[in-house]
């Protein structure tokens, strides 16, 4: 069975310019790019609810920052996809991708669960881990990740990726990694509702699963929940998704070892920029890591289709970029699609 889907990248509406070099960019200055994006910003919410009326099955969004010269637009793909949720019933909404290692894992964990709640469990929820200096090192840079550091990039997706999984599937949790301590080992709470619900039997944590209960602090203010050496031990994210145990993810992939990754880890892959003649090759790579993986899924359904298993929604999507004409249209819209091509 094949499912269609759009693949949004939400490119600038301005004309196509030249520029002295030969380089194509959008022809607008700063100002004019503002109101652009500002346009796309809705359009992308249009597209998405009429998608759902034409019976398209997926809709994914890219995540894409700080871009004045036109190619890409979408800061926030789970804030865009919220709109269109409430709008439709049916579509399901993907992102391609959430760029882990500009996000802190837990908010981004928090927003893939409330969209996945507010459209009634249809995301498909994205992960990648970027590859524009510009966006990774400015947004993640508080986080201590990198994309010009390729190993400190994937050992930081990586600990993210295990983050969201706990948060998602765990009644409360803790982390200790690399680049995450959670929650902060110094992170003093003597919250008498806190204490009052552990307290409780059958509440699915003890009180000292949560808590490290201490004296008070002599030195300390006069906030009983700080004054206190008791410290904080799990957290609880809310909420988790609707689906269990949590949402389909997907990564967008070009190298062979992130198809492998994605593979061990039960993981989709969209593929939008690998040639054709690479293709058969990519798919035997994914399925013969999946097989010796023993078919990771995270619904335990064992192996899956070769291409796309249209009923467990497992396997690779190809993006091919489709024009489609109106009768009058032609080689000067032609023209038009391969210079926006270009760009992109």
């Amino acid at each position: 069975m094949i499912q269609f889907g759009i693949f949004q990248n939400g490119a600038s509406d301005l004309p196509v310019a030249d520029t002295p070099s030969g380089v194509l960019v959008a022809g607008g200055n700063l100002e004019a790019m503002h109101a652009s994006y500002q346009r796309i910003m809705v359009d992308q919410v249009r597209q998405g609810i009429l998608a759902d009326q034409l019976g398209y099955d997926f809709y994914f969004m890219t995540e894409h920052h700080f871009q004045p010269e036109g190619p890409e637009f979408s800061p926030n793909p789970l804030m865009t996809e919220m709109a269109i949720a409430a709008q439709t019933r049916r579509i399901r909404l993907g992102q391609a991708t959430n760029i882990l290692t500009q996000w802190h894992p837990l908010r981004v964990a928090e927003l893939g669960a409330m969209l996945d709640v507010i459209s009634g469990g249809r995301v498909e929820f994205g992960v990648g881990r970027g590859y524009q200096p510009r966006e990774v090192e400015v947004l993640g840079f508080p986080y201590g990740s990198s994309i010009q550091d390729q190993e400190r990039n994937r050992a930081y997706f990586q600990e993210a990726y295990d983050i969201i999984m706990k948060a998602w599937t765990q009644p409360s949790f803790s982390h200790h990694g690399q680049f995450f301590t959670l929650p902060p080992t110094y992170t003093r709470w003597n919250h008498a509702q806190t204490i009052a619900y552990f307290s409780q039997p059958h509440v699915g944590r003890a009180l000292d699963e949560v808590l490290r209960i201490g004296p008070p602090d002599q030195y300390g203010g006069g906030n009983p929940v700080t004054n206190t050496t008791t410290v904080l031990r799990e957290i609880s994210l809310f909420p988790q998704p609707l689906q269990k145990p949590y949402p389909q993810c997907w990564e967008p992939v070009a190298s062979a070892r992130s198809v492998e990754w994605a593979a061990a880890h039960g993981v989709n892959c969209n593929i939008n920029a690998i040639p054709r003649t690479r293709l058969r090759r990519v798919f035997e790579t994914y399925y013969q890591a999946a097989e010796k993986a023993s078919w990771p899924d995270r619904l335990q359904r064992g192996a899956f289709k070769f291409g796309w298993d249209a009923e467990k929604r497992r396997g690779l999507s190809v993006g091919p970029w489709v024009h489609i004409l109106q009768p009058g249209q032609g080689e000067t819209h032609l023209t038009r699609i391969d210079r926006a091509l270009e760009m992109e």
